[in-house]
């Protein structure tokens, strides 16, 4: 059997031009079928951009929770010290 991935433009639904997409196929020997399944790259780069946006979102939040409760802790502990 042979297989692999197979980069090409493809027409997306909503899109005028075709686009990149990469396939993963399979070639089934004896019967002479190419079986596959493929992604807009496109989708990938968005879901790509979501994830990376979504993570430095958390990232900044968690830092600023950080920050006040280092802060509130700072106090806290400059009262006990005096």
């Amino acid at each position: 059997n042979q297989h692999g991935f197979v980069p090409y433009k493809w027409p997306k639904p909503g899109a005028e031009e075709p686009v990149d997409k990469i396939s993963y196929v399979v070639g089934i020997s004896g019967w002479d079928w190419i079986v596959g399944s493929g992604v807009y790259i496109d989708n990938i780069d968005d879901i790509f951009a979501y994830q990376r946006n979504l993570s430095l979102l958390i990232s900044f939040v968690v830092i600023i929770v950080i920050s006040f409760v280092q802060k509130g802790l700072r106090k806290i502990w400059r009262r006990q010290l005096r």
